[in-house]
Protein backbone atom coordinates (compact mmCIF):
# COMPACT_ATOMS: atom_id res chain seq x y z
CA UNK A 1 0.00 0.00 0.00
CA UNK A 2 2.92 2.13 0.61
CA UNK A 3 4.69 1.77 -2.75
CA UNK A 4 7.96 0.51 -0.78
CA UNK A 5 9.99 -2.13 -1.67
CA UNK A 6 10.58 -5.40 0.03
CA UNK A 7 14.26 -3.63 1.37
CA UNK A 8 12.40 -0.73 2.68
CA UNK A 9 9.79 -2.33 4.20
CA UNK A 10 12.08 -4.58 6.22
CA UNK A 11 13.96 -1.32 7.81
CA UNK A 12 10.56 -0.14 8.69
CA UNK A 13 9.58 -3.16 10.27
CA UNK A 14 12.94 -3.75 12.12
CA UNK A 15 13.06 0.23 12.95
CA UNK A 16 9.42 -0.14 14.48
CA UNK A 17 10.37 -3.80 16.67
CA UNK A 18 13.44 -1.57 18.15
CA UNK A 19 11.19 1.35 19.43
CA UNK A 20 8.82 -1.27 20.79
CA UNK A 21 5.96 -0.50 18.22
CA UNK A 22 5.63 -3.87 17.09
CA UNK A 23 6.75 -6.94 18.16
CA UNK A 24 6.86 -10.63 15.89
CA UNK A 25 3.81 -12.99 16.46
CA UNK A 26 5.14 -15.72 14.02
CA UNK A 27 7.23 -16.55 11.28
CA UNK A 28 7.50 -19.48 8.61
CA UNK A 29 9.65 -20.15 5.55
CA UNK A 30 7.90 -20.25 2.17
CA UNK A 31 9.60 -22.49 -0.38
CA UNK A 32 9.22 -22.49 -3.78
CA UNK A 33 10.40 -23.54 -6.91
CA UNK A 34 10.96 -21.30 -10.11
CA UNK A 35 12.28 -22.80 -13.48
CA UNK A 36 15.66 -21.63 -14.73
CA UNK A 37 15.97 -20.98 -18.60
CA UNK A 38 17.25 -24.97 -18.60
CA UNK A 39 14.37 -25.80 -16.94
CA UNK A 40 12.21 -23.93 -19.56
CA UNK A 41 14.03 -25.70 -22.86
CA UNK A 42 13.56 -28.95 -20.62
CA UNK A 43 9.89 -28.36 -20.13
CA UNK A 44 9.08 -27.77 -24.12
CA UNK A 45 11.09 -30.28 -25.90
CA UNK A 46 11.84 -32.71 -22.37
CA UNK A 47 14.46 -33.70 -20.29
CA UNK A 48 17.07 -35.53 -21.79
CA UNK A 49 15.92 -39.15 -20.69
CA UNK A 50 12.35 -38.68 -21.69
CA UNK A 51 13.99 -37.94 -25.00
CA UNK A 52 16.03 -40.51 -25.09
CA UNK A 53 13.75 -42.97 -24.25
CA UNK A 54 11.01 -41.48 -27.41
CA UNK A 55 14.29 -41.47 -29.26
CA UNK A 56 14.62 -45.14 -28.60
CA UNK A 57 10.98 -46.24 -28.57
CA UNK A 58 11.05 -45.28 -32.22
CA UNK A 59 12.75 -48.50 -32.64
CA UNK A 60 16.23 -48.82 -33.46
CA UNK A 61 19.00 -49.07 -31.43
CA UNK A 62 21.53 -46.27 -31.17
CA UNK A 63 25.43 -45.73 -29.06
CA UNK A 64 25.25 -43.05 -26.74
CA UNK A 65 27.09 -41.05 -29.24
CA UNK A 66 24.81 -40.94 -31.81
CA UNK A 67 22.11 -40.18 -29.24
CA UNK A 68 23.82 -37.35 -28.06
CA UNK A 69 24.05 -36.18 -31.81
CA UNK A 70 20.53 -37.00 -32.65
CA UNK A 71 19.44 -35.19 -29.63
CA UNK A 72 22.14 -32.08 -29.16
CA UNK A 73 22.77 -32.76 -26.06
CA UNK A 74 26.43 -33.18 -24.22
CA UNK A 75 27.48 -36.62 -23.76
CA UNK A 76 27.80 -36.17 -20.25
CA UNK A 77 23.66 -35.31 -19.74
CA UNK A 78 23.40 -38.52 -22.14
CA UNK A 79 25.45 -40.50 -19.64
CA UNK A 80 23.62 -39.88 -16.95
CA UNK A 81 20.18 -40.06 -18.35
CA UNK A 82 20.59 -43.36 -19.88
CA UNK A 83 22.37 -44.48 -16.35
CA UNK A 84 18.70 -43.16 -14.79
CA UNK A 85 17.05 -45.35 -17.45
CA UNK A 86 18.80 -47.89 -16.90
CA UNK A 87 18.57 -48.35 -13.30
CA UNK A 88 15.10 -48.37 -13.65
CA UNK A 89 14.97 -51.39 -16.48
CA UNK A 90 13.86 -49.26 -18.98
CA UNK A 91 16.87 -49.79 -21.68
CA UNK A 92 19.97 -51.84 -22.21
CA UNK A 93 22.96 -52.00 -24.02
CA UNK A 94 22.85 -54.92 -27.00
CA UNK A 95 26.07 -57.05 -27.94
CA UNK A 96 26.94 -53.69 -30.24
CA UNK A 97 26.62 -51.37 -27.45
CA UNK A 98 23.92 -49.80 -28.73
CA UNK A 99 20.83 -48.80 -26.28
CA UNK A 100 17.48 -50.32 -26.96
CA UNK A 101 14.17 -50.61 -25.06
CA UNK A 102 13.09 -52.98 -22.45
CA UNK A 103 9.96 -51.28 -21.88
CA UNK A 104 6.93 -49.76 -23.27
CA UNK A 105 6.21 -47.03 -21.36
CA UNK A 106 8.50 -44.10 -19.65
CA UNK A 107 9.76 -45.04 -16.00
CA UNK A 108 7.17 -42.87 -13.85
CA UNK A 109 9.91 -40.87 -12.61
CA UNK A 110 10.45 -39.94 -16.23
CA UNK A 111 6.78 -39.13 -16.95
CA UNK A 112 6.41 -37.32 -13.43
CA UNK A 113 9.48 -35.55 -14.13
CA UNK A 114 7.85 -34.13 -17.84
CA UNK A 115 4.65 -33.02 -15.72
CA UNK A 116 6.61 -31.47 -13.06
CA UNK A 117 8.49 -29.39 -15.57
CA UNK A 118 5.29 -28.62 -17.26
CA UNK A 119 3.55 -27.65 -13.93
CA UNK A 120 6.43 -24.39 -13.60
CA UNK A 121 5.67 -23.16 -16.77
CA UNK A 122 2.82 -21.39 -15.55
CA UNK A 123 4.80 -19.96 -12.83
CA UNK A 124 6.19 -20.64 -9.16
CA UNK A 125 5.66 -24.23 -8.18
CA UNK A 126 4.83 -23.65 -4.21
CA UNK A 127 6.25 -26.44 -2.02
CA UNK A 128 2.99 -26.41 0.12
CA UNK A 129 1.06 -27.28 -3.05
CA UNK A 130 2.84 -30.12 -4.07
CA UNK A 131 2.45 -34.29 -3.20
CA UNK A 132 5.17 -36.04 -1.26
CA UNK A 133 6.07 -37.59 -4.34
CA UNK A 134 7.00 -34.09 -6.24
CA UNK A 135 8.76 -32.78 -3.25
CA UNK A 136 11.47 -36.02 -3.67
CA UNK A 137 11.60 -35.55 -7.27
CA UNK A 138 11.97 -31.92 -7.23
CA UNK A 139 14.77 -32.58 -4.95
CA UNK A 140 16.47 -34.20 -8.10
CA UNK A 141 16.00 -31.27 -10.20
CA UNK A 142 16.37 -27.86 -8.09
CA UNK A 143 19.36 -26.34 -7.00
CA UNK A 144 19.04 -23.10 -4.37
CA UNK A 145 22.41 -21.56 -5.78
CA UNK A 146 24.01 -21.78 -8.94
CA UNK A 147 20.86 -23.85 -10.14
CA UNK A 148 22.07 -22.18 -14.16
CA UNK A 149 22.86 -26.06 -14.81
CA UNK A 150 19.68 -27.27 -12.90
CA UNK A 151 16.02 -27.31 -14.29
CA UNK A 152 14.68 -25.48 -11.38
CA UNK A 153 15.43 -22.92 -8.78
CA UNK A 154 14.53 -23.26 -4.99
CA UNK A 155 13.55 -20.15 -3.12
CA UNK A 156 12.70 -19.19 0.48
CA UNK A 157 11.20 -16.48 1.67
CA UNK A 158 9.92 -15.98 5.32
CA UNK A 159 6.64 -14.84 5.92
CA UNK A 160 6.84 -12.73 8.72
CA UNK A 161 3.51 -11.72 10.91
CA UNK A 162 3.58 -8.25 13.26
CA UNK A 163 1.17 -6.82 15.73
CA UNK A 164 1.26 -3.54 17.32
CA UNK A 165 2.64 -3.57 21.13
CA UNK A 166 0.60 -1.72 23.97
CA UNK A 167 3.11 1.23 22.97
CA UNK A 168 2.49 0.94 19.32
CA UNK A 169 -0.89 1.35 20.03
CA UNK A 170 -0.80 4.54 21.97
CA UNK A 171 1.98 5.93 19.44
CA UNK A 172 -0.56 5.56 16.56
CA UNK A 173 -3.39 7.13 18.53
CA UNK A 174 -1.43 10.03 19.14
CA UNK A 175 -0.44 10.31 15.75
CA UNK A 176 -3.52 10.12 14.51
CA UNK A 177 -4.77 13.11 16.67
CA UNK A 178 -1.55 15.17 15.26
CA UNK A 179 -2.76 14.94 12.03
CA UNK A 180 -6.89 15.07 12.02
CA UNK A 181 -5.54 18.42 14.14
Amino acid sequence: ELGYNVGQCNQSFSWLCAKNCLEEVSRKTLISYELTDLGKEMAEKGAPAERIFNLLKEGTALGLPEIAQKLELEKSDIGSAYGTLAKTGAVAMNEENKAYLKTEEAPADVADTALLLKKGLSGAVLEADMTDREKALMGNISKKRGAAGSPYKMLEREEVIFKLTDEGEIMLEAFKKSISA
